[in-house]
Parts: structure tokens; C-alpha cells; sequence
């Protein structure tokens, strides 16, 4: 499908040439399940367009595709989708462990750490208590520190 050739165009050298297609392309077939990896990449590439309303969009039309751990890791990489973006992680973490939260988790961790305390209580206030018990572990995590990992490994039955 053409959300793939866009996709691969854009990794090329010269890609800016296909940015006006390919986002041409997403404002008229934004609702494909596929087109997970199209907005990854141009999310990575920081066009001028605003893509806030095209991605929130997708995602949720799209709640179950496992596309959308590409979308929401490429989002933590750009500033102004980090907040949006951290809240969809954290929802993700909330859930049962897996190799795309695992993912999700390593993408948000330099995030969480890179924010001011302050940001961090702010955002904590707005989480519910599920989602507040998913940043805790993001928040807490050092490198090679296995306690705060407990939320992505499986629980042995005893």
C-alpha cells in the first residue's frame, strides 16, 4: 500500500521531496491500520505540520493495532507531543506485561528522567492511581537496579 512506499521514502536521503505526498496522503487516508509506520516517520522527521490531530486520531480509532508502540515511542522522541505521549505510554505500562511495553518503558524512562521534579508532581496530579502506580517504576529507575523492573517481568506462580 502506498502508506508503506511513503514510509520507506521517507528514510532516504532527500526524503523532504515526498513529505508533501506523504502527508497529503494521511490527511486523506489517515484511518488505515497500517499507517503506523508513515507516522512514525514523520514524526521522527519533525515536519512544520501539525500532526497532533492526525495522530491522536489514529490512535484512537486504533486502540488495539500493535502499530501504535511505534507511534507513541516515536512521539516520546518529540518535544511537543512528550506529555501526550508519556500519558499513552503509562496507559500502555498499566496493562499486562509484554515485549512492546518493555519497549514503551525503555522510550520513557530518559523522558520522565529528563523532566524537572515539579513537571513530574504536575503530571503525577493529573494521573489516576492505576496510571500514577505505571509512572512510579519510570520515575525510580537506575540502570541495573532490578527491583524496579517488577511491572515487565512475569510472575512466577508459587
Amino acid at each position: 500500500m502506498l502508506n508503506g512506499v511513503y514510509a520507506q521514502l521517507l528514510k532516504v536521503p532527500g526524503a523532504r521531496r515526498y513529505l508533501a505526498r506523504a502527508l497529503a496522503f494521511l490527511e486523506q487516508n489517515g484511518e488505515l491500520s497500517d499507517n503506523h509506520d508513515l507516522f512514525a516517520r514523520l514524526i521522527e522527521m519533525q515536519p512544520d505540520y501539525d500532526l497532533n490531530s492526525l495522530v491522536r486520531a489514529w490512535l484512537d480509532k486504533h486502540p488495539y493495532d500493535p502499530g501504535r508502540y511505534s507511534v507513541i515511542g516515536a512521539l516520546l522522541t518529540h518535544p511537543q507531543f512528550k506529555l501526550i505521549a508519556l500519558k499513552r505510554a503509562l496507559e500502555e505500562l498499566a496493562g499486562p506485561p509484554s515485549a512492546q511495553r518493555r519497549y514503551l518503558f525503555a522510550m520513557a524512562v530518559p523522558v520522565v528522567q529528563a523532566m524537572a521534579t515539579s513537571e513530574v508532581r504536575g503530571l503525577a496530579e493529573t494521573l489516576s492511581p492505576r496510571l500514577n502506580k505505571s509512572l512510579q517504576p519510570l520515575v525510580n529507575y537506575q540502570r541495573g537496579s532490578d527491583s524496579t523492573l517488577k511491572i515487565h517481568r512475569k510472575q512466577r506462580s508459587q
